[in-house]
């Protein structure tokens, strides 16, 4: 019975989300659902939903909506008349961290136009695939391309071989080793992700867009930098004593052991935004540019009401517009978003790829 209870437990709760939940928000005047977007304020990210404290009313989530078919169909263009145009970033916050690090073999990766980044990195971190060819990787080798994109993925938002054996299930020392090998393969990336995890430390906060300029600082800092002086951490006899207070379970290792602990869980928690942070917001701030440049169109074309954004899921725009300029609008579309990102991708240019279509792409 339990597969059947479980099954049952996930539709009742897609159906409370995603089913009642959207008849009741259905608007009366426009007959069309609405929500709110605001920012996070760690990273600038767009977020969607939330409540309206005075009338109690909650939002959908519209960055939230399950990515299947079955769900993403029901989106669709709201007459005969219109139609969508549904167009994405390829790879967006890869292509944005290979032109902030300068990797040459992440940059190599795009420059020849391939489109399997996993298995590009498989044969990067796997000396006995440096010799086969990318299709071949994904066809017989699909264990490692599976270890690589795990592992892209986490080292590129703060990870480490910790983060990587917990993913995949494997041992700490394996996690590890598939990190040193990774960042042997990619040693811009490296240096890139010492030199932001250094700034943040010396300077007390992160820089979130170096175009805009904004910047999150570190809560406390102060008192994270305090803790650093009083341990001396540099000191190679402080360490040969913690070794031996350790051993001996003294009262002078009791004393600071949770402190010490809170330290480099602090400092962990750091390093990782530190990476993460910087291209969580820049990303954002080219689809807000994208955003930015596009109503401009809308509205130096007179298409107020005529071309509507409906949609915006941090590297999407689900556009509805007239059928008969479909076309155009598709290209502006195009041009707007990769025109934002070549303000922050120079060395890699960041596509954009429209589709004009009936329902939601997913």
């Amino acid at each position: 019975i339990l597969p059947i209870y479980l099954e049952y437990k996930k539709l009742e709760k897609d159906l409370s989300t995603y089913g009642y939940k959207f008849l009741k928000q259905i608007n009366k005047h426009t007959g069309r659902l609405h929500t709110n977007f605001t920012q996070i304020v760690d990273t600038g990210r767009m977020a969607s939903g939330g409540k309206n404290k005075s009338t109690g009313e909650e939002y959908i989530n519209f960055q939230n909506i399950p990515a299947d078919a079955e769900t993403r169909n029901c989106f669709t263009n709201q007459f005969e008349s219109t139609i969508l145009i549904n167009c994405d970033y390829s790879g967006m916050e890869q292509v944005f961290l290979a032109n902030k690090s300068k990797d040459k073999d992440l940059i190599a990766f795009y420059e020849k136009s391939t489109s399997d980044m996993h298995s590009y990195i498989a044969s990067k971190i796997y000396p006995e695939l440096r010799e086969v060819s990318l299709k071949e990787i994904k066809d017989k080798y699909k264990d490692k391309r599976q270890i690589a994109k795990s592992a892209g993925f986490a080292i590129n938002y703060g990870g480490t071989g910790f983060t990587i054996a917990k993913n995949l299930s494997i041992s700490k020392e394996e996690g590890e080793e598939v990190e040193r090998a990774y960042f042997t393969a990619f040693p811009g990336l490296k240096n890139y992700f010492d030199l932001q995890e250094s700034l943040t430390l010396k300077n007390g906060y992160i820089l979130i867009d170096d175009i805009t300029g904004s910047k999150l600082f570190i809560p406390k800092f102060d008192e994270f930098k305090s803790l650093e002086e009083k341990f001396d951490f540099n000191n190679k006899e402080f360490w040969n004593k913690y070794k031996i207070e350790k051993v001996n379970a003294s009262s002078w290792y009791k004393d600071i052991k949770e402190e010490l602990s809170y330290y480099f869980r602090w400092k962990s928690q750091i390093r990782r935004n530190s990476l993460n942070y910087p291209i969580q917001g820049g990303s954002s701030s080219i689809t807000k540019i994208a955003g930015i440049l596009l109503f401009d169109w809308i509205k130096s074309n007179n298409m107020i009401n005529k071309v509507l954004i409906s949609n915006i899921v941090h590297d999407e725009f689900i556009i509805e517009c007239p059928k008969n300029i479909a076309d155009t609008v598709s290209r502006a579309v195009k041009d707007c978003m990769e025109k934002a990102g070549s303000y922050y991708c120079k060395l890699v240019p960041l596509k954009a790829s429209p589709v004009i279509t009936n329902h939601w792409e997913h």
